[in-house]
C-alpha cells in the first residue's frame, strides 16, 4: 500500500508481499533522466536472490540493477520480479520534450502588374 520513498515521506511497513517499488522520487521525469528503483525496505527474499527487471510502456530502458532511463514521453511501469513470483511495480511518467512549432512561412501573394 503505497509508494515507498526516501526523502521526508515515511515508509510502510513491509509484510513481504507484493507492493510497490522503493524510489527517491515520485515526480514525473523528462526524456533523459535517470531514476534509480530498489525493492521495498524489508523485503524477505533468500540469500542471493535477486529480482528481475522489466518495463512496460516503451516510455525507457531498466537495467538489472534497477536504473530507468526514460526514453519517450508516456506513461509505463517499472517492476521487479522475485524468483517466487512476488511482484514489486511503480508507475513512471515521463515527459516528453517541447519542440517549437516552426515559424509560420511568410505568405506570397501573387503580383499585381498595373500597365499604361
Amino acid at each position: 500500500n503505497g509508494i515507498v520513498l526516501t526523502g521526508g515521506k515515511p515508509f510502510p511497513k513491509d509484510d513481504g508481499s507484493e507492493g510497490d517499488l522503493a524510489s527517491a522520487f515520485s515526480a514525473p521525469m523528462r526524456v533523459g533522466a535517470v531514476r534509480s528503483f530498489a525493492l521495498p525496505a524489508g523485503v524477505n527474499k533468500k540469500a542471493g536472490e535477486s529480482a528481475i527487471w522489466s518495463g512496460s510502456g516503451g516510455i525507457g530502458f531498466v537495467s538489472q540493477s534497477g536504473m530507468f532511463v526514460a526514453l519517450r514521453g508516456g506513461r509505463g511501469t517499472v517492476t521487479a520480479t522475485l524468483a517466487d513470483g512476488r511482484r514489486f511495480t511503480q508507475t513512471v511518467t515521463v515527459i516528453a520534450p517541447v519542440v517549437p512549432s516552426p515559424p509560420p512561412s511568410p505568405s506570397v501573394s501573387p503580383r499585381t502588374v498595373i500597365s499604361d
